[in-house]
């Protein structure tokens, strides 16, 4: 029998925890997603001293079935990463095992192969910079699979700026927790891009690794006007960065030895 794979391992917690509870899939996947983004706040990172021992600790993490669904993610992120390469982990849950066809078919929501991202990324060639800074923005972003081969194909010494955008709330969540976990810096924005007033909510991904790289993840949930000030083609009009409680040097960077946990 073929191994199942992390995210497998991860859809068939989320489901058995639906059932026990008596809950629709669906809900308890979305809980999940908005339990991760809470964690990885920026808030809880700064408060904490950007401790993950602290921040990652069973004792903060009372959810079990979220952290160890947490664990297999971030496992698997880690994995990929060794070979410069991007997962898209949470895509890949929601595609096997909460999107069925006549709901894909319904509202028009299809994800793009990653096979076909990656195509896509290497005929674009390479990337312009605009003043030492490369930016990169995708509507109708989905999980964030397109960008996620884009950056797989990039140089991650120099510095980037992702712009993601959908109308569906979940595919916000994902894109952003997976431009997370993959160390990318931007915004995903849940709107509709073809109504310029329209705004639902919008995150900012990875703040504490701009301008300086570090070993460290944060999302943040930005209002209506902090998100009208974001021009992703103008990074001197862009947002003002988070500012550290602490010193990178004196930060601990997350630890492989949190997620040693075998299914």
């Amino acid at each position: 029998m073929k191994e199942k794979t992390n995210s497998e391992l991860a859809a068939d917690k989320i489901i058995s925890y639906a059932a026990k509870n008596g809950r629709d899939i669906p809900v308890c996947f979305q809980d999940w997603l908005q339990w991760l983004i809470n964690v990885f706040s920026i808030e809880r990172l700064l408060a904490n001293n950007a401790d993950y021992e602290v921040i990652l600790s069973p004792e903060n993490l009372k959810h079990d079935i979220f952290r160890e669904c947490l664990v297999l993610w971030v496992n698997c992120a880690l994995e990929y990463q060794k070979d410069h390469k991007c997962v898209d982990f949470f895509g890949e849950v929601y595609e096997w095992c909460f999107q069925s066809k006549s709901k894909a078919s319904r509202m028009g929501q299809y994800f793009t192969p990653y096979s076909i991202g990656t195509l896509t990324s290497r005929c674009l060639g390479t990337q312009k910079e605009c003043e030492d800074t490369i930016f990169s923005s995708e509507p109708s972003c989905g999980s964030g699979r397109n960008l996620l081969a884009l950056w797989q194909d990039a140089d991650w010494d120099k510095r980037h700026i992702w712009y993601a955008e959908d109308l569906d709330p979940v595919s916000v969540k994902m894109c952003a927790l997976n431009m997370m976990i993959n160390g990318m810096v931007g915004y995903v924005v849940c709107h509709n891009t073809l109504i310029p007033d329209d705004f639902i909510f919008a995150y900012a991904v990875n703040e504490v690794r701009d301008p300086i790289p570090c070993n460290y993840f944060s999302i943040r949930q930005i209002s209506k006007e902090e998100f009208e000030k974001i021009n992703p083609w103008q990074p001197s009009e862009s947002v003002p960065k988070a500012q550290l409680s602490e010193p990178h040097s004196k930060m601990q960077p997350i630890p492989n030895s949190l997620f040693d946990y075998e299914p």
